[in-house]
């Protein structure tokens, strides 16, 4: 009962230096809940809408017309206008001004009408993979609908019955079966992982701030008057860090995921166990090095440069499995990768605690090494401390 009232005492200490530090009180309390609400509206369409598109039509045909009238009536592109050239489409994404380029040949219609399935040009602005993927997607989609149409009705004319017209336009078709995100909605992709990269900078940030100063501003010092167990100083300073973020994480997988229509589909349990452990393990991390380094300063910038491409090393957008051996080790040992992991499981796999058994043990072993480091750098600098003081006596 005297530990549990000594953790409560340290935590209660720690509130009263957030609370006390103007810009660690931001750091944890305004600029979360700006950057969450902000990063939410980037994803509220879900889909990408109207990709600026360009036709180059060296066809001037009827068939060519209905064509460029079909891509516009495709919710993922809007047809801006319709060029003679080549020359003239690249431009227009050289410029900015499109996305997409579709070229539709000399022959189009008359190809068509044969059943002739020669290739479709279509330019695409590579350097935005997703405005490319979807451009892409629209322009599949709609060139298979519209030319099987065309085809078919051609057919139709020449006396060909229905069903025999549809069975002798029989191109090779794609049917994509999407599992987990049937919609392909990158809101529910990307919202998930960029929250969670967010919460994790909350406690990190934040603990990085108040331990620097603990270490070299004299607090070091006093937080031994309330106890000389390096147990319990660490467990009191979590308490408030993990309370903090799990506020935190409340308000966006449990305030902004329905507002926003993000699915979280798996288990309540598994997604509380994992928050927690990372943001455990974040917050150790963070108290790690700041016990390392003796300015303040020093102390966020190294905090805020390791954990700020936390969420690229994650392998969250880019496969750990394509990353150089370094950058996967590297991203191993921050917190959030097997987070990330486990929490796409749990949100849109419908997983539970069973299905990421090896990221929290991954979660756990960060914890205790990062711990373990901490405690061992924090009885250091209290044999220090009592070193100094007792010459002092002298």
């Amino acid at each position: 009962m005297n530990t549990l009232r000594t953790i409560v005492a340290v935590a209660r200490r720690e509130l009263a230096k957030i609370a006390a530090d103007r810009w660690t009180l931001i750091a944890v309390t305004i600029a979360p809940l700006v950057a969450g609400v902000v990063l939410a509206l980037i994803y509220t369409n879900s889909v990408v809408l109207d990709i600026p598109t360009v036709v180059v039509d060296r066809d001037h045909t009827a068939a060519s017309r209905a064509f460029a009238r079909a891509l516009d009536a495709h919710e993922s592109l809007r047809v801006i206008r319709t060029v003679e050239s080549e020359e003239e489409g690249e431009a227009a994404i050289r410029s900015g001004e499109a996305s997409c380029v579709v070229v539709l040949p000399p022959d189009f219609e008359r190809n068509v009408k044969r059943g002739d399935r020669s290739a479709l040009l279509c330019f695409l602005n590579g350097s935005n993979m997703v405005l490319s993927n979807y451009a892409l997607k629209a322009v599949s989609t709609t060139i298979t609908t519209a030319t099987a149409g065309i085809a078919i009705d051609k057919m139709e004319k020449t006396g060909t019955p229905a069903s025999h017209a549809l069975e002798s336009y029989g191109p090779i078709a794609i049917n994509p079966q999407y599992l987990f995100n049937p919609g392909q909605n990158y809101g529910n992709f990307f919202l998930p992982g960029i929250l969670a990269a967010l919460l994790q900078q909350v406690v990190a940030i934040g603990a990085a701030l108040t331990w620097a100063r603990e270490s070299h501003s004299g607090g070091f010092s006093e937080l031994l008057g309330i106890t000389r167990n390096v147990w319990v100083i660490t467990a009191g300073k979590l308490m408030v860090y993990v309370a903090i973020g799990l506020a935190w994480a409340l308000f966006f997988f449990g305030g902004l995921f329905p507002l926003f229509g993000v699915p979280y589909t798996g288990s309540l349990l598994a997604g509380l166990i994992t928050v927690v452990l990372m943001l455990t393990g974040m917050t150790l991390l963070a108290m790690m090095i700041s016990s390392f380094l003796e300015h303040r300063e020093t102390a966020m910038q190294v905090t805020f440069i390791v954990s700020s491409p936390a969420f690229l090393l994650s392998g969250y957008t880019f496969p750990q499995m394509a990353m150089t051996g370094v950058a996967r080790w590297t991203g191993m040992l921050i917190p959030l990768t097997p987070f990330l992991t486990a929490w796409r499981r749990v949100v849109l796999y419908n997983g539970g605690v069973a299905d990421i058994l090896g990221e929290i043990a991954m979660l756990a072993a960060s914890i205790i090494l990062y711990g373990g480091i901490m405690v061992f750098v924090m009885r250091k600098r209290i044999v220090a401390t009592f070193s100094v003081e007792r010459k002092s006596q002298i």
